[in-house]
């Protein structure tokens, strides 16, 4: 792709970016990651009061306050629901960051291969042909011999794995001691509403029976 451009560059040469344009794009990525930053710093604060719901849940329900643990548990969920919205706001913004980069890496390159193409132009110019072709062959050599250098640098290079056996065992600590809260809470906010719609029901029978007792009595003029 690079290549095809740059054999292009006769009808639309590759032009360096403007100094507008650079800094629109330090502008951008500046503002993603001042943005990325206070979203994480939100994220953090919802952590805490998705935190101190929990402990007020209990604390409340072990008090017999079951409306005030209720509430806990409802604000619990709308402070997940906010996290979970500023975590894609993150991901996007993560996403446009490393584009921009990318975009400004590519060009700084295209830059960098148009300028080296010209020149070698003009070295051509001034050669013989079977000197260039020399110099073609001494190039090919050269690149081939550093991808050698290159692989041999990089065979065998692979990720410590020392820790790994430690890191799954906590793992599974933190998911168990996880699924041991999450099951807690549900039994607690299940209990909650099935009480809740126990004293309703009561209610409701309670309203029913009165209205029957009333049209059941004998009324004055019959009297």
């Amino acid at each position: 792709m690079v290549f095809s451009l740059l054999r292009r560059s006769k009808r639309s040469a590759i032009r360096e970016p403007s100094s507008s344009n650079k800094h629109d794009v330090e502008s951008a990525l500046e503002l993603g990651k001042k943005a990325i930053q206070d979203m994480n710093q939100h994220l953090l604060i919802l952590d805490e009061r998705i935190k101190g719901c929990i402990a007020e849940a209990k604390e409340r329900y072990s008090k017999n306050d079951k409306a005030g643990a209720l509430g806990a548990l409802r604000r619990k969920k709308l402070y997940e629901e906010e996290a979970s919205r500023v975590t894609s706001s993150i991901m996007t913004l993560e996403t446009q960051n490393i584009t921009l980069e990318g975009a400004q890496m590519q060009q700084v390159a295209l830059n960098a291969l148009t300028t080296g193409a010209a020149a070698h132009k003009r070295f051509q110019d001034c050669m013989a042909a079977n000197a260039v072709d020399d110099l073609m062959e001494q190039l090919e050599e050269q690149r081939e011999t550093q991808y050698e250098i290159y692989d041999s640098m990089t065979q065998g290079v692979t990720l410590a794995t020392e820790f790994e056996d430690e890191l799954e065992a906590l793992m599974r600590d933190e998911q168990v001691e996880q699924v041991a809260v999450g099951n807690s809470l549900a039994e607690i906010e299940a209990e909650l509403l099935a009480e809740e719609a126990q004293g309703k029901q009561k209610t409701a029978v309670s309203a029913v029976n009165k209205t029957t007792i009333q049209t059941s009595a004998p009324s004055p003029i019959a009297q």
